[in-house]
């Protein structure tokens, strides 16, 4: 477990609570959501260097903080949705801080999992708050699609496999 990485991620969650806050250098660029069902063979677990590689050229933790419009839930919808379309198998995650509720990621590796916080890139081996709600596969398709159906995400993160 990196260290590093976990007191960054305890920081950023102290000093942001559950404002969830990011740069505010980009506002989310909306595309139209093309439809369709969730597809499991599309998906699979990857490399932990894989998915830090992903979440390098992932723009998602550039988007505008907005209260009340885009705040922890859109910006796990959002890296979930790219990375589902990168192939790449994860869950939007409820975790309850002791202060609240917040929205994490959570990938799933060949060797374990790698939690997200997605509006800063922040990782971390394992999560050490209370998972209220999981969604994965399916139910993190429909979760996306009931968060961000008026306006999906742009898919192309420049990530080549």
């Amino acid at each position: 477990m990196n260290m590093k990485r976990i007191g960054l991620l305890l920081v950023a969650l102290g000093v942001a609570g559950l404002a969830c806050v990011s740069a505010e250098v980009q506002v989310r660029v909306p595309e139209d959501h093309q439809g369709g069902l969730y597809n499991a063979v599309s998906v699979s677990p990857k490399t932990e260097e894989y998915i830090l590689s992903f979440l390098m050229q992932d723009k998602t933790d550039e988007n505008e903080y907005i209260v009340d419009e885009y705040m922890c839930e859109e910006f796990a919808a959002d890296l979930w949705w790219n990375a589902y379309n990168e192939g790449i198998e994860g869950c939007i995650v409820w975790v309850y801080t002791g202060e609240g509720f917040h929205t994490l990621v959570k990938f799933h590796t060949v060797d374990g999992e790698l939690w997200v916080e997605p509006s800063l890139d922040f990782t971390s081996s394992s999560c050490w708050y209370e998972m209220w709600k999981t969604f994965c596969g399916e139910n993190a398709f429909n979760k996306y699609l009931n968060t961000l159906s008026t306006q999906p995400p742009k898919v192309d993160v420049g990530f080549s496999k």
